[in-house]
C-alpha cells in the first residue's frame, strides 16, 4: 500500500490507500477507468498512525477481491516519518477547510481534541466523495478502531441529525454512509479504564512525557528497541517497533497524549445510538481493558433486536493490529458475508 500526504485546513494528514484502488489521486496519477463505487475508510485508535493498519486493510482488500477500495486516515497531529510515502507527491485539499460550518484547523496546535478530529474526518470524507479517484456518489463503510469508533458514530449521528433537520442539509453532503463498523470500540467509560494515564495526560505531565519520547526518538533504534520490548510485548516484532520509532517526536507525542486527555474527559456517558443503530456493527474483544466484555452485554441489552453485536473468537487483543490483523479481518468477512454490502463483493474468480 502507499501513504500520501494531504492537507486539510493547512494541516498535514496521512492517508493509507491501495495503489490499485485509490481514494485520493496524487497529482501525477490518472483517474481510473472504473473507479471504485464502495470505499471502506478506517479511522484509527490512539495513536492514529495509519501504517499499523496496513495488514488489516490488505486482508480485507484480498477477501473482497479488490472490489472495495480500502483506506485509513491518520489523526490530526499523529504523523510518522514513513519511507513508503517519499515517492508519492503531496496533495493539497484547500477546499476542505472552507466548508460552511466546519471549524478552521490551526496547524500550530500540539494538542487536538475530539471535536477537531471529528471535523477533520468529515473533511476527508467529503474530499474522497468528490475525488476523481472514486465513482460519483460512492458508498462509504466507516470502520473505527477503539476511539475511532467514537469518531465514526459521532459522524454518523451528526449526519443523521442534520439530514432530519428542517434545513435538510446533511452534516456531510454528498457522503453516503451505509455502515459503521466499531472494532474494539471505546464508546464510553474511558476515564474509568484509563488508570495512571488519567494523570500522565494532564497538561504539565504530558509535555514532560512528550519531551522524554522525543529524547528516545533521537537515540539509535538499536538502543531503543530493547527498551520498547521490555515495556510491551506489542513492540516485539521489528515492523511494529519501526512504526512506533518513526512517530517518536515531541509534536506527535503531545498530540497523542492531548487527544487521550480529551477522551478521558468527554467519552464517559453511554451514548444513545438508536438513530443509527441499524447501520452499526459492534465487534468486542474477550479480554479488553479499554472496552471490557460487559460493554458488549450492555450493547445487547440496550438494543436486543440488533443482530450485529459480535464478540471476537480469535483471542485478539485491543491492539489487534499488532499481530492479529488477518484473523480479525477473516472473522469480520465471515460474520458479515452477505450483509455488509447490498451486493456482497465476492473474490474475483
Amino acid at each position: 500500500m502507499e501513504v500520501i500526504r494531504v492537507r486539510v485546513g493547512g494541516v498535514v494528514t496521512q492517508v493509507l490507500q491501495h495503489p490499485e484502488a485509490r481514494v485520493l489521486l496524487p497529482p501525477d496519477a490518472e483517474a481510473p477507468a472504473e473507479p471504485p463505487s464502495t470505499v471502506l475508510l478506517l479511522v484509527p485508535g490512539n495513536p492514529g498512525i495509519v501504517s499499523f493498519y496496513e495488514p488489516f486493510l490488505l486482508a480485507l482488500y484480498a477477501a473482497w477481491g479488490g472490489k472495495v477500495a480500502v483506506a485509513a486516515v491518520s489523526h490530526v497531529g499523529h504523523i510518522a516519518g514513513l519511507p513508503n510515502e517519499v515517492e508519492v507527491p503531496s496533495l493539497d485539499l484547500p477546499f476542505a477547510s472552507h466548508i460552511a460550518g466546519e471549524p478552521q484547523l490551526a496547524p500550530t496546535r500540539l494538542s487536538w481534541d475530539l471535536e477537531s478530529q471529528i471535523a477533520h474526518k468529515s473533511a476527508i470524507l467529503r474530499a474522497i466523495a468528490e475525488s476523481p479517484a472514486t465513482a460519483a456518489a460512492p458508498k462509504f463503510v466507516l470502520a473505527g478502531h477503539s476511539i475511532g469508533a467514537h469518531i465514526v458514530t459521532q459522524l454518523m449521528l451528526q449526519s443523521a441529525s442534520a439530514a432530519g433537520a428542517a434545513s435538510g442539509e446533511a452534516a456531510a453532503p454528498g457522503v453516503d454512509i451505509i455502515r459503521g463498523i466499531n472494532l474494539f470500540p471505546t464508546l464510553h467509560s474511558m476515564k474509568e479504564h484509563a488508570g495512571v494515564l488519567n494523570y500522565v495526560t494532564l497538561p504539565g505531565l504530558r509535555h514532560a512525557a512528550a519531551a522524554a519520547v522525543a529524547v528516545m526518538g533521537a537515540l539509535p533504534g538499536r538502543l531503543v528497541k530493547p527498551v520498547m520490548r521490555m515495556a510491551s510485548d506489542a513492540a516485539a516484532d521489528d515492523r511494529t517497533a519501526d512504526i512506533v520509532l518513526s512517530s517518536f517526536s515531541f509534536s506527535t507525542a503531545a498530540a497523542v497524549l492531548g487527544m487521550a486527555r480529551t477522551e478521558f474527559v468527554t467519552v464517559n456517558a453511554v451514548p444513545d445510538l438508536s438513530p443509527i443503530i441499524d447501520d452499526l456493527v459492534f465487534y468486542y474483544g474477550v479480554d479488553d481493558g479499554w472496552a471490557p466484555i460487559n460493554h458488549a452485554h450492555m450493547t445487547r441489552e440496550a438494543y436486543p433486536d440488533h443482530p450485529h453485536v459480535y464478540i471476537d473468537a480469535t483471542g485478539a487483543p485491543h491492539a489487534f493490529v499488532v499481530d492479529s490483523s488477518e484473523d480479525v479481518a477473516a472473522e469480520l468477512v465471515r460474520l458479515l458475508k452477505g450483509d455488509l454490502f447490498p451486493a456482497d463483493p465476492s473474490p474475483a474468480s
